[in-house]
């Protein structure tokens, strides 16, 4: 095979790549709002970012690979291997990650609860106090001015 077509067809696994790799980290994405709940406008700033850093990032990687010449087969081999990210380990991973970070999150909760028990526990103490004290020197005021 010629060197040329070697190269393109490696340029051509590499914007596939690309595509993959677009599609992951928007599944991370879509893992976080699924555990995090996240309003319209948070979900529309987000969704505005990351597609300004993948444009970002497919300009460097046609900059690096092919001297900045867009080509619309690279376009199309990206789409390519975001559909085949998709279709094929999109839905698994995206279940999986959310259920794992769920799950994470709950002992993590439990376990600050935990920690935080006896600091709960003095503070409501301090308080009761700091209420007492309050209903004794007003009670002690009140009986003064009569």
């Amino acid at each position: 095979m010629s060197e040329s077509i070697i190269k393109e067809a490696v340029f051509s696994l590499h914007c596939i790549s690309v595509g993959v790799l677009i599609t992951f980290v928007y599944d991370l994405l879509r893992v976080c709002r699924i555990c995090v709940r996240h309003s319209r406008f948070l979900i529309s700033v987000e969704d505005f970012l990351f597609w300004a850093v993948c444009a970002i990032f497919i300009f460097l990687v046609l900059y690096c690979e092919n001297d900045g010449i867009l080509r619309w087969y690279c376009i199309a081999c990206a789409v390519v291997g975001m559909e085949i990210y998709k279709k094929l380990f999109s839905p698994y991973i995206v279940r999986f990650m959310s259920t794992v970070l769920k799950k994470t999150i709950h002992v993590v909760a439990w376990i600050v609860r935990k920690l935080m028990f006896p600091f709960k526990m003095l503070f409501l103490g301090l308080r009761r106090a700091y209420v007492k004290i309050c209903h004794i020197f007003t009670k002690k005021k009140k009986e003064a001015d009569r």
